[in-house]
């Protein structure tokens, strides 16, 4: 199943969460200060629920702007976490190039297009 693998639409709770009481309840005697005890970003999401983000990565938060929630996985089973993308702008006249980590879109060819060959 890809359900673990699946755009959620969410709002961030807190920055720099820290873990550190809750991992000492589930593992007791280990050190949780500093970095061992804090994530990047706790996330509420739409649906119910919270979420952790283990890491500050474009593969893991994504602005919904740019981002529909979806599968992660595409049709062939291969995840789809790249930084850049290619697809058809919102309004379905073009195409648009995104930049996940800089949140920045632009024009573009269209994928089969002659451009590509330059």
């Amino acid at each position: 199943s890809n359900d673990y693998s699946a755009w959620a639409a969410g709002t961030v709770l807190a920055v720099d969460h820290s873990v550190a009481e809750d991992a000492a309840a589930l593992v007791p005697g280990r050190e949780w200060g500093g970095a061992a005890g804090c994530v990047p970003y706790q996330v509420g999401l739409d649906a119910g629920g919270k979420v952790l983000a283990h890491r500050d990565e474009h593969w893991l938060v994504r602005d919904l702007a740019l981002q529909p929630e979806g599968p992660r996985v595409d049709a062939g089973g291969t995840r789809c976490l790249t930084r850049l993308v290619r697809r058809q702008s919102a309004g379905g006249d073009g195409w648009e190039a995104v930049d996940h980590h800089t949140r920045k879109r632009r024009a573009c060819a269209a994928p089969d297009s002659e451009e590509d060959d330059e």
